[in-house]
């Protein structure tokens, strides 16, 4: 199991020569390796509830009503987007593969501060079952301006999902916000999947505990690594959490600036 940042796991690995690794250009990687052993045999991995079936990004020089094509959806599935922005606006509606919810108001996934003379906005909208064989959404911001979005589509073995909890707050905690911590959440059921996003100008470096999404770079729009908007913002995934998940601890490598988080969590039952 890899991340974006090239960090890997193995279970039940076997003694003998290292695994072999692939880099997709010319590095020049530095390598840190720990092992345990257990004396009662193998390590069992849990059996998961969740899954990612599909993750997608995608990027409008000017989206006022926008449609993001996305791959065929499952049904009953998760779908989750999360939007980012330089001109503070949030999305407002959504319509395709099912009923969509935006929420809104403080301490929710939509929020906004200027930074930098910027105004960074986020915002995202959920839809707890989606329809099947649905190739495209269409998107309704409440301004109109060069946005980006995340798409997550995520299945369960059983159960319908539900909205659990949500979250978000900046911390302007400058000049030395180095490592500042995602936004908190308390869950209200035992096994959750979890989204945390940040925004930081010029860019986090990731999140302790949440896997991040890797994202090919596309000009100075998309990626590259966990940016859905170039080195500014980031979306992390947490399946299978609760019931008190962490709360990711993010790198800043600008702590002359703020940042700001949300998390938003659902569980199937």
């Amino acid at each position: 199991m890899t991340d974006s940042n090239g960090f890997a796991i193995g279970l039940n690995v076997t003694s003998g020569t290292g695994p072999t690794v692939t880099y997709s250009r010319v590095s020049n990687p530095e390598y840190m390796a720990i092992a345990f052993k257990s004396s009662a045999g193998n390590f069992t991995p849990p059996t998961h509830q969740y899954s990612i079936v599909n993750f997608s990004v995608a990027a409008f020089g000017s989206c006022g009503t926008c449609t993001v094509t996305i791959p065929t959806t499952g049904a009953n599935h998760l779908l989750y987007i999360e939007s980012a922005d330089e001109v503070f606006s949030h999305i407002t509606t959504v319509s395709g593969a099912g009923s969509w919810t935006i929420p809104s108001g403080s301490n929710t996934c939509q929020i906004q501060f200027n930074i930098m003379g910027q105004n960074n906005a986020a915002s995202c909208a959920y839809n707890l079952s989606s329809t099947v064989g649905a190739t495209s959404l269409t998107i309704t911001m409440s301004g109109n301006g060069a946005t980006n979005f995340a798409i997550w589509e995520i299945a369960a073995t059983s159960g319908n999902f539900a909205f659990d909890t949500q979250s978000s707050y900046v911390n302007t905690s400058t000049p030395n916000l180095w490592y500042p911590a995602g936004s908190s959440l308390t869950l209200n059921y035992s096994n959750d999947v979890v989204f945390q996003f940040a925004w930081a100008v010029g860019g986090s470096l990731g999140p302790s505990y949440f896997g991040q999404p890797y994202i090919n770079a596309v000009g100075t729009i998309i990626g590259p690594f966990n940016y859905f908007l170039q080195n500014e913002a980031a979306v992390t995934v947490l399946l299978d959490s609760g019931p008190n998940p962490p709360t990711p601890i993010w790198i800043n490598d600008n702590p002359n600036n703020a940042m700001f988080f949300s998390g938003v969590a659902f569980a199937a039952q």
